[in-house]
């Protein structure tokens, strides 16, 4: 029998990535080893954890740079060495998401060891209750401390996840939620990191103008076999040292990859891994941010809006008088102004009532009637730039980020106005004038005449 319909998926599922990435796993090894960065091809570099004790080294060079630290977990931390050890902490019954599945730790792990498909479910889940119970497992950079995202405290949109999954298993090409950075924590295992900046298209992915939309091809490994990796390769070798295209490198346990907003990045799993990874907002990048909520209102996800709404509401209640006298004293700004009078515009409108009467829990990001256009409605953006002003510990990054929003959205307008169609070379033949022909009508004719037109010489 010849089918590529019974060989292909054979082929995936059967995909050897250490023999596929042995050259990278061999240099990474040795980079790990000696906490360096030799692999100057692929140029993830690599720190010990104390070289980020001072703040200011991450604001001012390595807060848009992928780098990986090393000796990031605590020394009496509970090791996770494999997924069975999860069992040491939480209950067999446990509830954990797998993508489109939801299924006890218990029975997780029966799969996890005896699965044979093709692209193996990824146990991605940010239960605060179940990962509470884990907090001696890992430890949060002292780089992700400042996180503007702390300012909506109880109703902050997901962050925290804890991520497993057996060998072959991974995450395809995405850039992390709301423009937010990211880290990755590895506990057990070995992961293969392919990173791209923003302005560079992954390989095999095809991407709207606004980046709602994204297709590639449905496995991991059917996008290795696809040859894509290999352009990934091509990629690499156009780095230079002000311009990168394309970083690859692997993080091995008690290592922390950061990877900055708005990069594409696509994750292997080597080996059976466990991980933590958390997003955040650093000062440096809140005004990209500020620009998500305020101009891809669609895609904001993570919020859960019935909390939110009622933290609003709160919110106002006990700032009211501060919001209505508001004056934005330390400097002015039209983004300022007009967001406060549309948070209390919102707070003040029959809207919330309905909304709060209306709305469920859920994820933002799954809702399924977006005609109902229900976070364009929702102030997330003017809420946000008020609790940033409301707050004296970050109040003094928000006239910085606002001018570069500014900036952003001035030179993003210019962009989509020099926009031009390219015009088609064969409809520019076709509909010249053609003056050898001496007709009253110039340009593009299909040769339909009327029937007065017909002479005996045309018929």
């Amino acid at each position: 029998i010849f089918s590529d319909n019974l060989f292909r998926p054979f082929q995936n599922k059967s995909t050897d990535y250490k023999k596929i990435f042995k050259s990278i796993i061999d240099l990474e090894k040795i980079n790990q080893k000696h906490c360096h960065n030799s692999n100057l091809l692929f140029n993830i570099e690599r720190f010990n954890e104390d070289f980020f004790n001072d703040q200011n080294i991450f604001n001012s060079k390595y807060f848009d740079n992928p780098f990986i630290l090393q000796n990031t977990l605590p020394e009496n931390a509970f090791k996770l060495d494999k997924i069975d050890s999860l069992l040491e902490i939480l209950s067999p019954e446990s509830q954990f998401r797998q993508e489109t599945v939801k299924w006890p730790l218990e029975q997780y792990i029966q799969y996890f060891y005896n699965n044979s498909d093709e692209s193996p479910l990824y146990l991605f889940d940010c239960n605060k209750k179940l990962l509470n119970k884990l907090n001696q497992s890992f430890k949060k950079p002292k780089y992700s401390e400042l996180d503007f995202f702390d300012l909506f405290k109880e109703t902050r949109p997901d962050h925290l996840w804890i991520i497993a999954g057996p060998g072959n298993s991974g995450s395809t090409f995405h850039k992390d939620p709301n423009s937010t950075s990211a880290w990755n924590q590895l506990l057990s295992g070995m992961k293969l990191w392919i990173m791209l900046p923003p302005d560079i298209s992954p390989p095999g992915v095809i991407a709207d103008s606004e980046e709602e939309n994204v297709t590639a091809p449905l496995s991991l490994s059917e996008w290795v076999n696809s040859g894509f990796f290999n352009d990934c390769i091509k990629l690499c070798q156009q780095n230079t040292k002000d311009k990168k295209y394309c970083l690859i490198g692997c993080t091995f346990p008690g290592e922390t990859i950061y990877v900055p907003s708005n990069w594409w990045h696509s994750v292997i799993n080597i080996e059976d891994s466990i991980a933590m990874t958390g997003n955040f907002v650093p000062q440096e990048n809140l005004f990209k941010v500020l620009n998500f909520f305020k101009n891809k209102k669609l895609q904001i996800s993570g919020f859960h809006l019935k909390n939110l709404l009622n933290s609003m509401s709160l919110f106002y209640n006990e700032n009211k008088e501060k919001l209505e006298s508001f004056s934005n004293i330390d400097f002015k700004d039209t983004n300022l102004e007009k967001a406060n009078q549309k948070f209390i515009q919102f707070i003040n409108s029959s809207k919330l009532i309905v909304m709060l009467n209306n709305l469920d829990d859920e994820d933002c990001g799954v809702l399924e009637d977006i005609s109902n256009n229900i976070l364009n409605e929702i102030p997330i953006y003017e809420y946000f730039i008020v609790l940033i002003y409301s707050n004296e510990n970050y109040h003094s990054y928000l006239k910085t980020s606002l001018k570069q929003l500014n900036k952003l959205e001035f030179a993003n307008n210019n962009e989509n106005n020099n926009i031009k169609v390219k015009d088609s070379k064969i409809w520019s033949e076709l509909t010249k004038n053609d003056d050898s022909k001496k007709t009253e009508q110039n340009g593009f004719k299909f040769n339909f005449l009327d029937e007065e037109s017909y002479s005996e010489e045309d018929l």
